[in-house]
């Protein structure tokens, strides 16, 4: 190794004997060989790989990968009914395409709205305007035909374009480190992770942002390798489209970039300048388009901002009147984009989200919740591999800086979760798994390189590979409620939001009670607002009262059970825990059968 390191430094023509590697004078070092020696490849070495054939070989095993991936998305479709979230994103999206504008909710940008509401609006699905319960409203629209589950498939089917864009990224972040096998290795890693895959598989937007955030930053590092014209186009358009994914993209970008800039180590000068305009332009005209280009005054009817704006500036005077005929008669480009924002990080900062993390309950969140969520949530040997990959690219950090820029990017994105998002779900940092999926990919080339024994280079990747593909066709089909070996037998006391109970097993407790003959349920359901459940196959249901007993048939919710009506003191459901479970009904309901005059305690 060292030998062909030196014979790279001083060239294949260079005076070998200086070196003491003459016996090597006749070896020519492969891009194979300088990429695992840290080195970057040379126009000659890399013509060669590209005229080798062995990256078609690369492509053709990606594509089967990302479309295996697709198929177990698609086959979690019929086994749930909808989360939490589902149906209100569906409704916005529709208003979108059927109204051309974007008022229900501004908190979140339209672009992963846009894509689950096209297939129902091509379906023939509309909007029911005049509800002005836009909850009720979107469960109303999946239910609209008969056709619920034909509906909610669409829906869903939106978000798959999201996955296969973040593994064809991550392909392109581990080729770009380590090579034409680390990135296939890296998709193939990014495919088998259950968080993923859960989230890949709702009608909600952390998978777009998942997808888009890092290709916003795989772009700037290409950018910093070599601005020109048209990566400069593609930098603006892959920051629009992260950005308008989700309000906390801005965030994750803004430390992504900072963490690329300086672990790309230099960057040329000639050109940034330039480069930075031109994709500030596509950037900024690209979110524009987005919001259909909307031209709307500030102090229009939509925008319910009159209170605001008499209380502030007052009701009388010439000044207060200027300013609110200039207000209300000046189109402000994108203003829901701005509205959204400010209702994210000024008008509703410090909310907060109430949840249950390691027995206490909290809404201002804890610092440590990602960090451990990460590691309880994420398939072991993928944190083996990613770990690998960042030894590897730390022992080559003053050849080839590459291997570890994914890895900072991912620091900076968990670091950046941390201390600006809100403690409901691993989901909110969903775009760091791509970049440790790159790690990853290149952790399996790094192992291969320097295991001696040649059993141990082929057996141990392998080894690690089959291991995640086991816990994937393990956890099918509840990828969302998946906790690893290290969480215990009791994941809920880790999590129980997003990451255990998102209302996703109403589906699997209906067939529970026909299989049982239930004819009348207790339920304490955690599900999507103002949702009817006499419209769903369900037995007679009754709302389970908080603090009084009840007896026969009774199901409840994990996070009900835990966090009761959510008002403390949050043990309003506690007399249940005085009884065993006769089910565990999926991964988030359990079923009771109370006796008649029981002494609940």
């Amino acid at each position: 190794r060292r030998d062909v390191l030196a014979l790279s430094q001083t060239g294949a023509g260079g005076n070998c004997q200086r070196k003491g590697v003459s016996h090597l004078s006749r070896h020519v070092p492969t891009a194979a060989d300088r990429v695992l020696l840290g080195g970057q490849p040379t126009a000659e070495t890399s013509i060669k790989v590209r005229t080798s054939g062995t990256w078609k070989i690369c492509l053709a095993l990606t594509a089967a990968i990302i479309a295996a991936g697709c198929f177990r998305i698609v086959a979690t479709y019929d086994d749930f009914w909808q989360t939490w979230d589902e149906p209100f994103h569906l409704a916005a999206g529709l208003e979108w395409w059927d109204h051309g504008k974007y008022t229900y909710e501004r908190m979140h940008p339209p672009l992963a709205r846009i894509m689950i509401a096209m297939g129902p609006y091509l379906g023939g699905l509309r909007t029911q305007p005049g509800s002005g319960n836009h909850w009720a409203e979107g469960s109303e629209i999946l239910h609209a035909g008969g056709t619920y589950e034909a509906n909610l498939r669409l829906a869903r089917l939106g978000v798959l374009p999201f996955f296969v864009i973040g593994a064809a990224v991550v392909a392109l972040w581990a080729w770009w480190c380590g090579g034409r096998w680390a990135s296939v290795a890296a998709t193939f890693v990014f495919s088998m992770l259950p968080p993923v895959l859960g989230h890949a598989g709702l009608a909600t937007l952390d998978m777009a942002a998942a997808a888009l955030v890092p290709a916003a930053l795989l772009a700037f590092a290409l950018w910093l390798e070599k601005p020109s014209r048209l990566r400069s186009c593609a930098l603006g358009l892959a920051t629009a489209l992260a950005l308008c994914t989700k309000f906390t993209a801005f965030v994750f970008l803004a430390a992504g970039f900072a963490a690329v800039f300086y672990s790309c180590g230099r960057h040329p000068s000639r050109g940034r300048v330039a480069g930075i305009t031109v994709a500030s332009i596509v950037c900024l005209l690209a979110m524009w388009s987005v919001y259909r280009f909307s031209l709307v005054p500030l102090l229009a009817e939509q925008n319910n901002l009159g209170a605001r704006f008499d209380a502030f500036f007052g009701t009388s005077g010439m000044s207060r009147d200027f300013l609110h005929t200039l207000l209300a008669a000046v189109p402000v480009p994108a203003i829901e984009l701005f509205w959204g924002l400010y209702d994210v990080f000024v008008f509703r900062r410090g909310e907060g989200s109430l949840d249950f993390f390691m027995g206490s309950i909290r809404k201002t969140g804890w610092w440590y919740f990602y960090p451990v969520m990460l590691l309880v949530k994420s398939p072991v040997p993928f944190l083996l591999l990613a770990g690998a990959g960042v030894i590897g690219g730390w022992r080559g950090r003053f050849a080839n800086k590459r291997l570890l820029v994914p890895a900072v990017a991912a620091l900076a994105i968990l670091l950046a979760g941390i201390f600006a998002t809100p403690n409901n779900g691993l989901r909110q940092i969903l775009p760091i798994y791509a970049l440790l999926a790159a790690a990853a990919g290149c952790g399996v080339t790094y192992l291969h390189s320097v295991l001696r024994s040649r059993v141990a280079a082929w057996g141990l990747p392998l080894a690690l590979l089959t291991w995640c593909c086991v816990i994937a066709w393990d956890a099918h089909p509840d990828y969302l409620a998946y906790y690893n070996g290290l969480a215990g037998n009791q994941p809920e006391r880790y999590g129980v939001n997003s990451d255990l109970d998102w209302g996703q097993d109403l589906k699997r407790l209906a067939v529970a009670c026909r299989s049982r003959g239930i004819e009348t349920l207790w339920l304490g359901y955690n599900g999507s607002k103002d949702m009817d459940l006499s419209k769903f196959s369900l037995p007679e249901i009754r709302e389970l009262p908080p603090e009084a007993p009840a007896d026969g048939w009774v199901a409840i919710s994990i996070r009900k059970l835990v966090l009761g009506d959510e008002k403390p003191p949050y043990n309003q459901y506690a007399w249940l825990r005085s009884f065993t479970p006769i089910a565990k009904v999926g991964s988030s309901i359990y079923l009771y059968r109370v006796p008649s005059g029981a002494d609940a305690r």
